[in-house]
């Protein structure tokens, strides 16, 4: 299951649980399915959890797919703050460029190497329990 997209809109929090074998592809369907929720607010913050991938395959030929999808989704992730846990440094120099592919915006984004430190950087110390699932592959 490349991914799993968890909201709570009484924790005001998002969460994407990346697995396996990730592909752009994967990538959008999960962005979509958390930014394009009725509830969803900009301000709200997200844990993108990538320590389960075991290969991320962003390719070229996705540059142009990856600018529209971040352009589609750009007032859904203007604000807020979004960690993304990551497996080693190649994954989070890309998780990098990524948050900055699409218009500028003032979500805070940050990488970290383990999910206590992402959590804090969130606010929060635990993921909100009952989290709806919106979408898994």
């Amino acid at each position: 299951m490349p991914y799993r997209v968890l909201f709570s809109e009484a924790d005001c929090f998002g969460a994407v649980e990346l697995s396996g074998a990730v592909r752009w592809g994967d990538l959008v369907s999960a962005i979509r399915a958390l930014y394009s929720h009725p509830s969803w607010n900009r301000d709200f913050s997200v844990l993108w959890d990538g320590r389960a991938i075991t290969s991320l395959d962003i390719l070229p030929a996705d540059l142009p797919s990856i600018k529209a999808v971040l352009w589609e989704t750009a007032e859904a992730r203007a604000g807020g703050r979004a960690a993304v846990v990551t497996r080693n440094d190649e994954d989070a120099t890309m998780a990098l460029l990524l948050a900055h592919m699409g218009p500028p915006s003032d979500r805070v984004v940050g990488t970290f190497d383990g999910l206590e430190e992402a959590l804090a950087f969130l606010g929060r110390c635990s993921l909100p329990e009952g989290a709806q699932v919106l979408a898994s592959s």
